[in-house]
Order: structure tokens, then C-alpha cells, then sequence
């Protein structure tokens, strides 16, 4: 049976982690281009599910559900720094941090035309089987919009 794996890059969770100075008075603005996977979202999302390596003890459990985990994108366009900062258990987190580290080939984020650390929070969702993953979605709907 097919892992299913689920996530969403969610552009304001995202934090530019460089020093920055407040526009003037002069009402001035700075740019500001968040980091993207130079393979493209779908292939983001592919890598995951094609890497994801289920823990058996979880999946004997049923354990399942979000994690979030926080990385910072260097000016390189690496990751760095990935840790677990909404978990389930430490064999599922653990998972979730070997994944994110598999996912280095990043245009870096830009501030006011320079390169930048930028800090992203990643939430995964884990489900060992579609029937956890139907009652998970169904439990966790906040409205018509989810899916």
C-alpha cells in the first residue's frame, strides 16, 4: 500500500532572518522574494513521498498525524539548522528532519537585492493507512476550504 504523505509550503510561515532597516519617512519599499525549490513544488512534494521511509513501529501503532519542522534556506540555497517544532514521537520526528535535509537545491530569498537566510516552518502530515488519514482529515477540518 502507498505511504500517503502530505504537506503545503505556506508562504507566510515563513520569516527573513537578516538584519533589515525600516523604510523612510520617504515611504520607500524593499522587495523581498521568498526561497523556492528549483525543482518546483510538485517535485518538492515527490521527493518526500518517494523518500518517506514510514517508522514500522509507528505504523504497527497507527501514530500519525502533523509535524512541524522549522529550517532555515541559506544564501547558498541549502538547508540548515532543520528541527522538530510540533512533533508526534521521536521515530516519526526524526523522519521528518531526515526528509526536509534531502531537500537542498533552493533559489535563495532575496532582501532588498541581496541573498538571505530565510527560516521556513514545513508542516508534514504522516499517516500509516487511508483509513487514518480519512479519520485524521475529518477530525482535524476547520472548513469547507480544507482538503
Amino acid at each position: 500500500m502507498r505511504l500517503l504523505l502530505y504537506f503545503c509550503l505556506l508562504a507566510p510561515a515563513c520569516a527573513v532572518t537578516a538584519q533589515s532597516t525600516a523604510p523612510s519617512a520617504r515611504n520607500e519599499s524593499y522587495d523581498e522574494i521568498p526561497p523556492r525549490f528549483k525543482a518546483g513544488d510538485k517535485m518538492l512534494m515527490r521527493i518526500i513521498a518517494d523518500s518517506m521511509r514510514y517508522p514500522p513501529a509507528a505504523r504497527q501503532d497507527r501514530i500519525g498525524g502533523k509535524i512541524v519542522v522549522e529550517f532555515i534556506v541559506d544564501t547558498a540555497g541549502n538547508i540548515r539548522a532543520a528541527s522538530v517544532v510540533e512533533g508526534i514521537r521521536s521515530d516519526l520526528d526524526q523522519e521528518a528532519i531526515r526528509l526536509v535535509n534531502l531537500l537542498n537545491g533552493w533559489h535563495p530569498g532575496i532582501q532588498n537585492g541581496k541573498k538571505v537566510n530565510v527560516q521556513f516552518r514545513l508542516p508534514l502530515y504522516f499517516y500509516p493507512d487511508p483509513r487514518f488519514r480519512r479519520q485524521y482529515k475529518k477530525a482535524h477540518q476547520t472548513g469547507p476550504a480544507d482538503n
